[in-house]
C-alpha cells in the first residue's frame, strides 16, 4: 500500500490509535485467524504491514520498509502492543 490514510502526520502519541484503526478496517480480515499468534507491525501513514513469527523479524522488516517512521507492533489475536 502506498496511499495516505490520515490528513495529519502520525506521531508517537497517536501511532497506536491510528494503527489500530487501520488494522480493524483494512488488515484484520486478511490476517486473522490464519496468522493468529504471529506478530504484525503496522505503519499507519500508508497502511503497510508485515507479519512475522518473531517480534524482532516484524520490527526489522517494518523499519527496513519505513525507516524513521513511527510504527506499531501487536500480536495477532491479542490485545498487547508495542509502539516503536
Amino acid at each position: 500500500m502506498s496511499r495516505k490514510l490520515f490528513d495529519t502526520p502520525t506521531t508517537m502519541e497517536n501511532v497506536g490509535d491510528r494503527a489500530h484503526t487501520v488494522y480493524e478496517s483494512e488488515i484484520r480480515h486478511l490476517v486473522e485467524p490464519r496468522h493468529s499468534g504471529k506478530f504484525i507491525a503496522v505503519e499507519p501513514e500508508s497502511g503497510d504491514y508485515v507479519v512475522d513469527d518473531q517480534i524482532v523479524g516484524a520490527l526489522l522488516a517494518i523499519r527496513t520498509k519505513h525507516p524513521g517512521v513511527p510504527s506499531h507492533i501487536t500480536r495477532i489475536g491479542h490485545e498487547a502492543a508495542i509502539v516503536i
